[in-house]
């Protein structure tokens, strides 16, 4: 396994989604395991950003890859309907979204101790699942704003003294 996704799954998190259940549609990667979309999603998007080794950004300082890949595929693979174009496509939209986003935050938040992956990286996660779940206009509207209003993280863990 890979380093990033050993750390995903030597937590308790990785217990709690196995012990969840849930309906099986999507793989936790790199373990054999299948989990419901949203756990998949959770415990492959934590495994991706969690070694920093995943891309950045540097004007928005958002790691998009970590955030729209586990979405896209775990859609995809619930959903197998969906062409390449369309995860693409969906990746596309959740990138230009979520940096422009980002963009127009600006480096403030994370000097203030703000972590622009949850705050301007939920955007990128929104767009591209609203994309894949062919939500229309006023739906990828609501699902936006409901990515914003839920949109947090603090880069306190960073300075924390243990």
């Amino acid at each position: 396994m890979s380093p990033w996704l050993d750390a995903a799954l030597d937590t308790e998190g990785f217990e709690i989604v196995q012990e969840e259940g849930g309906n099986n549609v999507a793989s936790l990667w790199g373990s054999g395991h299948r989990t419901s979309l949203t756990n998949a999603v959770l415990v492959n998007s934590t495994a991706g950003h969690a070694f920093e080794m995943d891309d950045i950004h540097k004007e928005s300082i958002v790691h998009p890859n970590s955030l729209a890949v586990p979405t896209a595929l775990a859609l995809a693979e619930a959903d197998p309907s969906l062409s390449g174009s369309d995860i693409v496509t969906a990746l596309t939209l959740g990138y230009e979204v979520g940096l422009r986003i980002g963009n127009a935050a600006t480096t403030s938040l994370f000097l203030n101790g703000f972590h622009p992956q949850g705050t301007s990286g939920v955007f990128v996660a929104a767009a591209t699942a609203g994309r894949l779940m062919r939500l229309d206009a006023s739906q990828m509207q609501h699902a936006l704003g409901i990515a914003g209003s839920m949109g947090g993280g603090l880069m306190a863990a960073k300075k924390a003294r243990w």
